[in-house]
């Protein structure tokens, strides 16, 4: 499927339409009929595309147009509906067309066409764009590069512009508070350059530009005729209305930059009293705040110490002797006390004479075992080294000795962990036992 979303007049008709041909010669707009138009895209700007034909040459500037389509497409998947896509490609604007060089001569009713169009992407050639006629006529325009910040800046101008997008492309503010605001600004709105100041940025002329041959009659006398009139009416009309807009750009731009002056000097004085309010708030009322905080804290004190007092008098009230429970409790927690610390001073049978009975003993058997620790890593290195010599049989004997040996260490740490157990000490964990190395 295809469709057409947009179609761009060059005002080439418009143009002709205004010429009277003479009585025997045939309609200008038979012209049209030998142009055939070619595109050109920016090296630099991809949203630019400049089209030269055979009366000029025309840019067609994209960038606007694109935004607005991928807004509005944007908006569609999100609220997953047609309405606020129609809504929003009705409101949106086309391609600026911008004429660049016009070739076509007035007074002799005929056109040069441009054979061709040139923009050096070389960084040691000035940003310009030269163009060639048929007359050999070369006619070269500097235009201006333009910053992706600045770019980007001009394309969102032009959005805020409309307010269906504007809409859709500022994200929706917080929340008032409740109350009064604490302060309003002058500048509600964005500034928005206007438009006629924001085309002088892209280097391009207002006007199109003449590129005519010279005359073959240099002597020939000037004819004024009605549609040299008329071209001359249209093209004073056209400079009276950039003037005129360029005038009232000038007061709107310095209304702003009055407006922008007051805003500072209101900022400033708010800026100012929001300093003394700071500094009011960290000396005198810091001070004030923590001596409130002080005798908060005095007489929460106090109200404690009230409260303990009035739930100790309530508990003695409700139940002033112990319940059996209770009685039963206490008589636990003392018969674990002489369990713990013995009846006597020299208890034996007392867990903490026990405990230290079986810190001594291990103390004595801990020599020991790390001789016995030392001996088998020493036997097993040894063994380690000469199993390469040992037969099958004495690899088979030495494995039943080993097995022998780590059930009798296995039956010692068991003991000494039941007797860990039974007196409530903890002991640290052994060393792991490796199992020997069989040797084929």
């Amino acid at each position: 499927m295809l469709a057409v979303y947009e179609t761009i007049d060059l005002g080439l008709i418009s143009t002709l339409s205004k010429v009277t041909p003479a009585r025997n010669e045939p309609p200008i707009l038979d012209l049209l009929q030998g142009n055939h138009p070619v595109f050109l895209q920016d090296p630099i700007h991809d949203e630019t595309i400049y089209v030269y034909h055979a009366f000029g040459v025309h840019a067609l500037q994209l960038g606007t147009l694109l935004q607005n389509l991928a807004i509005a497409l944007r908006d569609d998947i999100s609220n997953d509906g047609n309405e606020s896509l129609s809504a929003s490609l009705e409101k949106s604007g086309g391609t600026v067309v911008r004429p660049i060089l016009s070739t076509f001569s007035v007074e002799r009713k005929c056109s040069n066409p441009v054979v061709a169009v040139a923009i050096p992407n070389d960084v040691y050639l000035t940003y310009s764009i030269f163009i060639l006629t048929s007359a050999m006529r070369i006619t070269t325009l500097p235009l201006t590069l333009q910053s992706e910040l600045q770019h980007i800046e001009n394309l969102s101008a032009s959005v805020i512009r409309d307010p269906v997008l504007a809409k859709s492309q500022i994200a929706l503010p917080l929340p008032e508070a409740a109350g009064p605001p604490g302060y309003i600004t002058l500048l509600s709105d964005p500034f928005v350059p206007p438009s006629i100041l924001s085309r002088a940025s892209s280097g391009l002329p207002t006007n199109p530009i003449l590129a005519l041959p010279p005359s073959q009659a240099p002597n020939k006398e000037f004819q004024l005729t009605p549609d040299t009139l008329r071209f001359f009416a249209s093209t004073v009309e056209k400079f009276n209305g950039q003037i005129h807009d360029v005038t009232i750009a000038y007061r709107a731009c310095d209304l702003r930059a009055i407006l922008q002056k007051q805003e500072s000097i209101r900022q400033q004085q708010k800026c100012k009293e929001m300093l003394e309010q700071i500094e009011y708030l960290r000396g005198k009322r810091q001070e004030l705040t923590r001596e409130k905080i002080a005798n908060v804290q005095e007489t929460q004190k106090v109200l404690l110490g009230r409260l303990d007092r009035i739930l100790r008098a309530m508990m003695k009230t409700a139940s002033p002797e112990l319940s059996e429970h209770e009685t039963k409790w206490f008589q636990e927690l003392k018969r674990m006390k002489e369990d713990i610390k013995g009846s006597t001073r020299y208890d034996q049978e007392s867990l903490v004479a026990r405990t230290g009975l079986l810190r001594r003993e291990f103390d004595r058997l801990l020599p020991s075992l790390k001789e016995l620790q030392a001996k088998e890593e020493r036997i097993k290195k040894r063994t380690a080294e000469g199993t390469t010599g040992l037969g099958f049989s004495q690899a088979f004997e030495y494995g039943e000795r080993s097995n022998a040996e780590r059930v009798k260490i296995g039956r010692l740490e068991n003991d000494l962990t039941k007797l860990a157990t039974r007196l409530d000490v903890t002991l640290g964990k052994p060393p792991p036992l490796q199992s020997p190395t069989n040797t084929k």
